[in-house]
């Protein structure tokens, strides 16, 4: 595969989730990609049943120069979303404890 055709082509939609790629693949952030819950990112190609995990350098490298910001920025959106979730769930389990803990059952 030559690099010069899987690099980064256009972005889809009115809110970008998505980057087709020059060869007919698609790169996306998917946070639901992987049954563990993993958060990666996903290249698609045409006729593949289930899109492939990729690192976010290997993101990068599909993406290309002109596009390598977009994934830099929906990744860095990415981490704050899973700190400020994973910051609630904590909160909950905290909330949780301290119940059973009062109750005494």
């Amino acid at each position: 595969m030559g690099n010069e055709r899987a690099m980064g082509r256009r972005l889809r939609g009115r809110a970008p989730k998505t980057l087709d790629l020059g060869d007919g693949g698609v790169l996306a952030l998917d946070h639901e990609a992987d049954v563990a819950g993993r958060a990666d990112w996903t290249l698609a190609r045409g006729g593949d049943e289930r899109p492939t995990g990729v690192s976010v350098a290997k993101a990068l490298e599909l993406a290309g120069s002109e596009h390598a910001d977009y994934v830099r920025t929906r990744t860095r959106a990415e981490v704050a979303w899973l700190q400020v979730v994973s910051e609630w769930f904590s909160d909950q389990a905290e909330r949780l404890d301290r119940e059973l803990a009062g109750s005494r059952a």
